[in-house]
């Protein structure tokens, strides 16, 4: 693990490496409400930080695990993302940028949220009220 004040000076400097998924059931897909920045009081697809020596598939299952407890199958490179946020986790007014890995997924589950999370919700992929980069993702599954 990182050490908290050199990942504020990485976060700060450079783009974090990320994976996202797109889950999906019963033809929708899963958004968690997040509780940190980026993207405060926001659903969002689950993700995080690809850490060292962990292939894009690996960090697929374990964000999904970790961040909602869901299993997944089916998985499946869909495209890369560029994120760019005013806001960072950190207050250290750089703002958040995150090159993303973004995969497809299916899942049998009902999520249960960690503690960076406080809603879920299955989306049809539709929608004015959503983030041009959840709906540029949810047309290609």
């Amino acid at each position: 693990m990182i050490d908290h004040s050199l990942y504020t000076q990485i976060h700060k400097s450079m783009p974090i490496p990320c994976g996202d998924l797109v889950s999906r059931k019963n033809g929708q897909i899963l958004l968690i409400k997040r509780k940190q920045h980026p993207a405060k009081d926001q659903f969002w697809f689950p993700g995080g930080r690809i850490f060292r020596n962990e292939s894009f598939e690996e960090a697929a299952i374990r964000l999904a695990k970790n961040e909602v407890g869901l299993t997944i199958n089916n998985l499946k490179e869909i495209g890369t993302g560029n994120l760019k946020f005013s806001s960072d986790p950190f207050n250290h007014g750089c703002g958040t940028h995150a090159v993303t890995f973004v995969y497809s997924c299916t899942t049998t589950d009902t999520p249960l949220l960690d503690d960076n999370h406080q809603d879920y919700m299955w989306w049809d992929g539709t929608g004015d009220n959503y983030h041009q980069y959840l709906t540029q993702f949810a047309q290609k599954v």
